[in-house]
């Protein structure tokens, strides 16, 4: 909502975490439709070992 994050990194690992009180990697109040959704450019992808990293960077958006 501040547009302050210019990265997004997501670990990928051959684990399964998570339950009923797991956390969300993306917290806020979210948006109404796709269309107002955070646009994601620039994709790299590094594998390590059996772990995967995604990163992508995030569009610049004007505030209305």
């Amino acid at each position: 909502q501040q547009n302050i994050v210019s990265k997004v990194q997501v670990y990928m690992a051959p684990k399964i975490l998570g339950g009923t009180h797991a956390k969300s990697p993306v917290g806020g109040q979210g948006v109404e439709s796709p269309s107002e959704a955070f646009m994601l450019k620039n994709r790299k992808i590094t594998v390590m070992d059996e772990d995967i990293l995604i990163e992508y960077e995030v569009e610049e958006c004007l505030q209305e």
